[in-house]
């Protein structure tokens, strides 16, 4: 393990409310009886068990096995829960334990608005022609991504979620085209020309058959868009510490290089990406090999273990580097702070 900190102890390190004590609870006990079942999963980029464990507990003090695959660098959860206990766990206690209280679905559309704006940053940036084409949005929630695009380049939209509520209030308020389910059993009258995958990826159980509905859903020049919490962002994220990342929900904890790994194998080709993390891929070859980042991710992460009780030096120091403080050259911090907040 990084860290006697990430032992099975049932302390969370976020501060919970006393809603999320007792769902936290309410999950542990369905552990404990067997209620939610597990299932034992191998790499899906490697097809081996060939793996180093990281963590025994997530965030909030779940029991949780975290793993990362010596052959590729892909951080992975194993055991996991099975779908059908997912599902009943995203449908009874997943929302509230995450947000702590009962989020109105108006906030949450908002929130979407605002992530909406930093998609479309991203693919000007690559150079992706969005506007007017055809959008779909897997995990769309309530919808307000999808309204962001029809309402400010003349998109046409549709979107799946399991969530009935959400997709309710993104029909009924907002007249979206969105319905319950996922790429398999959803009916469109085109092919999609982008697809979204905002802090979705990370949640799906077998990513090789999710790419492969991407690739029978999507249109010919189409690409897919995908957006996940990286590993190599923990820093300026996650408060410096992996443990705050890792909760039961996520069965993977994707770095940019292993999130290629699992598209190029899939036959996906890799267009433009940040470690922050997005990524935009289109419709190519089989990849034939893959790069194996385990020992950059494993370096980064024990640095990160060792520094983290002086994050707020470094944090000091990164501000002052902004800020273009002369200081830092005259004593040669400048150096040290690129290589201890940046070097990953």
């Amino acid at each position: 393990m990084l860290h006697r900190r990430y032992n099975y102890d049932k302390q969370s390190i976020l501060e919970l409310n006393d809603l999320q004590v007792r769902l936290r609870d309410l999950v542990a006990h369905k552990v404990d009886i067997g209620s939610y079942n597990f299932e034992d999963v191998e790499c899906c980029v490697c097809k081996v068990s060939q793996t180093e464990l990281l963590a025994k507990k997530d965030r909030y003090g779940l029991k949780l096995s975290v793993v990362i695959c010596e052959n590729c660098g892909l951080i992975f959860t194993n055991p996991r829960m099975n779908q059908n206990s997912y599902a009943r766990f995203y449908d009874s206690e997943y929302r509230d334990l995450y947000h702590g209280y009962k989020a109105p679905f108006k906030d949450l559309f908002d929130e979407q608005l605002i992530r909406a704006g930093k998609i479309t940053r991203f693919l000007v940036e690559i150079s992706v022609n969005f506007e007017g084409k055809h959008i779909f949005e897997v995990g769309c929630g309530a919808g307000g991504i999808l309204e962001h695009f029809r309402a400010q380049y003349n998109c046409q939209v549709a979107g799946c979620d399991f969530g009935s509520e959400g997709v309710r209030y993104g029909v009924e308020n907002h007249l979206l085209h969105i319905q319950e389910g996922d790429l398999e059993n959803i009916r469109l009258q085109w092919k999609p020309d982008i697809i979204i995958y905002s802090h979705v990826f990370e949640h799906i159980l077998d990513l090789n058959k999710e790419c492969q509905k991407i690739r029978a859903c999507l249109g010919e020049n189409g690409g897919v868009y995908i957006e996940i919490p990286s590993v190599k962002n923990i820093r300026l994220v996650y408060k410096w510490d992996f443990l705050r990342l890792l909760q039961n929900a996520h069965t993977y904890h994707f770095t940019l290089r292993t999130l290629r790994n699992v598209m190029e194998k899939n036959g996906f080709a890799f267009v433009g990406g940040n470690e922050f993390a997005q990524a935009y891929f289109v419709k190519g070859a089989l990849a034939s090999s893959i790069e194996n980042d385990y020992n950059d991710v494993m370096n980064f992460l024990k640095r990160t273990e060792f520094l983290r009780p002086f994050r707020r030096v470094f944090k000091y120091m990164h501000s002052l580097k902004i800020l273009g403080i002369s200081l830092l050259g005259k004593y040669r911090l400048r150096g040290i702070a690129n290589n201890v907040f940046y070097k990953s």
